[in-house]
């Protein structure tokens, strides 16, 4: 099967799935009512909560130079900008497309090369998901009552499973958890030469690239004031976002907390832009804080204030993203085309 194809096929069930969690999310909703909402939502809020977004794709952009210049020389921060536009642009028709595509952007306006800079962005991403970790361990801590009792009652059968297991299923389910480690151990030279365990090995490796340039950096303190500045923007974007909206408005700094969690599961979720995994996960999580849909007697159907806030999220970051990309691809453009007529020159 060519790469091609692969991808193709990729891209298909990607955009199968979204399709198909967009639908879930929104079959049994009253769409006419949610338009009619939609165009009476306070739209400041909204362009505060952007605004927020603009201010995080800066301060990404430049601790992105940060981790590239121990590597090479420092790109233009105007290039740096750009080529993480596009990237987010790219994630918009296919998942993880993103990291690849705007070190590619790059590498057509500045001089340095591919495989560095993909390790600079594993070295991003392992930054994000430990700092999206460290906000996971503040949420629950923030909400513990609120969060404990949720998965409580969610694995409530399943403990209550393992808290009665009889001492004999017990030692077989240790026995088998101690033979699949000593399988892996007796054939992990066999395991090794599987192709699969030649992409994890080079992706670690990449990873280990990405963060010595992290200990080779040469202002940390920086790099974690812009780590910082993202994080909060971020934090601050989902919060200033309740404000649109009434049924939200009351909504406190955990609550907002807990949606920048929540929808960053749901925007890491292998579909295009995480279309229907975010407002699934921000919908379902405004439920536990009485956002709870509801059915309209008239209509008889469903009227979802949650949805509401997680379509006024999603579509605004959506929209700021296509907008931003096209404008970041034309100005790449340029530039490329500047450098070819100076070289010329």
């Amino acid at each position: 099967m060519s790469s091609r194809l692969k991808s193709s096929i990729k891209f298909i069930v990607f955009l199968a799935v979204g399709v198909l969690l967009m639908y879930f999310a929104f079959r049994k909703i009253d769409l006419g009512r949610m338009l009619t909402d939609l165009k009476e939502a306070n739209y400041s809020w909204v362009g505060v909560s952007l605004a927020l977004s603009v201010i995080a794709l800066a301060s990404r952009s430049y601790r992105w130079g940060m981790l590239i210049e121990p590597l090479h020389k420092r790109p233009k921060f105007s290039n740096l900008f750009h080529a993480v536009n596009v990237g987010y642009f790219a994630n918009l028709a296919f998942p993880r497309l993103g990291e690849i595509t705007r070190c590619t952007a790059l590498y057509e306006v500045e001089e340095t090369s591919i495989d560095s800079l993909v390790g600079t962005v594993i070295a991003e991403r392992v930054i994000d998901v430990i700092c999206l970790l460290i906000l996971i361990v503040l949420t629950v801590l923030t909400n513990v009552k609120l969060i404990g009792g949720f998965f409580l009652n969610m694995f409530k059968d399943k403990l209550e499973f393992i808290t009665h297991m009889s001492p004999v299923v017990s030692a077989i389910l240790i026995l088998i958890v101690a033979a699949g480690i000593f399988f892996i151990y007796l054939f992990r030279s066999r395991i090794m030469a599987l192709p699969l365990a030649g992409k994890v090995m080079k992706f670690m490796t990449g990873i280990i690239a990405g963060l010595k340039s992290v200990s080779k950096l040469k202002n940390r303190k920086a790099f974690i004031f812009h780590t910082v500045v993202i994080w909060l923007c971020y934090y601050l974007s989902s919060y200033v976002a309740f404000f649109s909206i009434p049924e939200t408005s009351h909504l406190g700094l955990s609550a907002g907390l807990f949606i920048l969690v929540v929808g960053s599961i749901g925007m890491s979720a292998p579909v295009q832009g995480g279309f229907g995994a975010f407002h699934f996960m921000v919908a379902s999580g405004l439920v536990l804080y009485g956002i709870v849909p509801h059915i309209d007697p008239v209509t008889g159907k469903e009227i979802s204030k949650g949805l509401l806030f997680a379509t006024i999220v999603h579509s605004s970051q959506t929209l700021l993203i296509l907008v931003f990309g096209c404008i970041s691809l034309i100005m790449l453009n340029i530039e490329k085309r500047k450098q070819l007529k100076h070289a010329k020159a």
